[in-house]
């Protein structure tokens, strides 16, 4: 036989208020989301999370989460302005898009939630991040896990979804009876790396956009009429970032996890000093304001900073998101 589910029988926009109601219900009459997995971590089959539903029927009674608690679900955005948001939609609906996407994770306490704020915001020098955090005592991973089931149509690459305001408020609704902070983060200052003896890679690394992305942001750098803190925020989101890894990999899948709007090239050179030679590039470069982000002007700076390093050839290469294979839009 056919089997109905909800997405074939509610309008797309309801469905987050139903597959709410069915985690908090589920939640409710199991006690507890982790005493109710297997070995493996997934849901038994005769007890899924989003049980299917039948033409007609109701789904169950709104039920309050348990509050208050110590694990935090969060949701962040990009802090940029409606009327920048606006300028780019009008002239790229793609950057427009991934501009304004949502990231929805969990953390185990506020002091965890605030590191990983810093963290993402290392990779960001263009925007700070807008957040709100809730505070509940329910199962932190299926809690996540719930979020995601409950976004997944508006999914856009690893944990970043493309929710708009509406659908937002619907999920903090139903978190209302929780404590629930709401802030923004700063920009990290200027570090200061010092000279130590280490082998490694120092690295060159900017978001690696499409050339239509490329051409809406040099066109609002180029355009004296433009907003003045438009035109600083399109600078820095061409600028580069100067780090130095002993683990190329391991920095590239730190910056996946946070860049969800564009794939990231670098390029890089291995030294015996990668600190002190990190250093030095900082100094020789046009600061950005944000962290380890610097002015560097493709491809002049790059040939020059090649060409001190002749005797050490330089790896080419990106890091890549993954992408959502089918993306619904609005």
């Amino acid at each position: 036989c056919k089997i109905t589910t909800i997405d074939t029988i509610f309008p797309k926009h309801e469905i987050i208020d139903i597959y709410l109601e069915l985690f908090f219900y589920y939640n409710k009459k199991t006690g507890t989301m982790a005493a109710d997995t297997n070995q493996t971590g997934t849901m038994p089959m005769s007890k899924p999370l989003v049980p299917t539903l039948s033409p007609g029927k109701k789904p169950p009674q709104k039920q309050k989460p348990l509050c208050p608690g110590r694990r935090i679900l969060y949701m962040i955005q990009l802090n940029l302005t409606p009327d920048f948001l606006l300028e780019i939609k009008n002239s790229n609906t793609n950057l427009w898009r991934l501009l304004r996407v949502t990231k929805v994770g969990k953390s185990e306490d506020w002091g965890s939630f605030l590191v990983k704020i810093q963290r993402l915001q290392t990779y960001i020098p263009f925007a700070t991040l807008r957040y709100v955090a809730i505070r509940h005592d329910l199962d932190a991973y299926k809690t996540e896990q719930a979020m995601h089931l409950v976004s997944r149509q508006w999914h856009r690459c690893g944990e970043w979804f493309d929710l708009n305001d509406e659908n937002r408020n619907r999920i903090l609704e139903r978190f209302s009876a929780c404590e629930q902070r709401r802030g923004t983060s700063h920009f990290p200052g200027q570090q200061v790396v010092r000279a130590t003896e280490c082998r490694g890679h120092f690295y060159v690394a900017s978001f690696d956009w499409d050339e239509k992305a490329v051409n809406v942001i040099n066109g609002i750098i180029n355009n004296p009429a433009k907003d003045l803190e438009w035109r600083f925020i399109c600078q820095q989101m061409l600028c580069s970032k100067i780090g130095s890894t002993t683990d190329l990999n391991e920095r590239g899948s730190n910056f996946i996890w946070v860049v969800c709007f564009a794939n990231v090239k670098y390029f890089a050179i291995q030294h015996q000093t990668i600190c002190a030679e990190e250093q030095r590039l900082h100094d020789s470069h046009f600061w950005s304001g944000a962290g380890e982000w610097y002015y560097v002007f493709y491809p002049e700076d790059e040939e020059d900073i090649i060409r001190q390093y002749k005797n050490n050839p330089p790896v080419y290469d990106r890091w890549v998101r993954r992408l959502n294979r089918t993306y619904i839009n609005e």
